[in-house]
């Protein structure tokens, strides 16, 4: 994966252009200390901004990101147009989105789907602010690829690859291994499930290893918990307690 440039390139365009952290942050609806965080490398714009970012200081996206021209002219015009459409159909308002820069293009949801190794790819290493740690279940986190995650997660969480984190207090739904510590909501997993106390059911491709489960499980392989309230479906062993 290419090393994302872009704070090093919104810093060095703002002062080429002659404006403040003020004056950026104003005209993209962020705060200050946002901007700041962007231009040292402490966090990155959300992806909507880009567009926004690219417009403003009349660079290509891949410019932004990487530093580099891409091919000139047409050719980069209808990259750019490509990205822009491809955000704008997989993303929807309230979510936090986490994606790839590989290869000189972001990697969106349909071309991580793509990939037939894309379980291998290494995951995404984030830190979530506080502020978004400590939030509640309207936070909803979805990451293009597979993710680790420092600490909590406030509310839902939807990756297309596997996920490791610590408390994630919504829902989950992967499409490889999930590994957390409590779960306050449903899980489906396309691998294995291996957690604490889950708040809800379970649907699991692989094997199920938790502590308490509010609901049903099912799994495509064995199960081991401490306590299940509902029913249990395994094409392996079973070794719990139910309700």
């Amino acid at each position: 994966m290419n090393t994302l440039k872009i704070g090093n390139i919104i810093r060095q365009l703002r002062g080429n252009k002659g404006i403040s952290q003020e004056t950026l942050a104003d005209f993209c609806g962020v705060s200050m200390q946002a901007v700041s965080k962007w231009e040292n490398s402490q966090s990155y714009p959300d992806i909507t901004l880009l567009p926004v970012l690219s417009g403003y200081f009349q660079v290509t996206l891949d410019y932004l990101l990487t530093g580099r021209y891409p091919s000139a002219g047409v050719e980069a015009a209808e990259e750019d147009r490509q990205i822009i459409e491809a955000l704008q159909k997989h993303t929807k308002p309230d979510t936090l989105y986490i994606v790839q820069y590989q290869n000189g293009k972001i990697l969106d949801k349909a071309a991580f789907e793509q990939h037939t190794d894309h379980h291998a790819q290494p995951p995404v290493r984030i830190r979530l602010e506080e502020a978004l740690r400590d939030s509640k279940s309207d936070l909803y986190v979805e990451i293009w690829g597979n993710a680790a995650v420092e600490g909590d997660v406030g509310g839902c969480l939807n990756a297309g690859g596997s996920v490791t984190c610590a408390d994630i207090n919504g829902a989950v739904d992967a499409g490889g291994s999930v590994t957390s510590a409590d779960i306050n909501g449903a899980v489906s997993a396309g691998g294995g499930v291996t957690c604490a106390d889950v708040n809800g059911s379970v649907t699991a491709g692989g094997s199920v290893d938790c502590a308490d489960v509010g609901g049903n499980v099912s799994a495509g392989n064995s199960v081991t918990c401490c306590h299940v309230d509902g029913s249990i479906t395994s094409n392996g062993s079973a070794a719990c307690t139910k309700a």
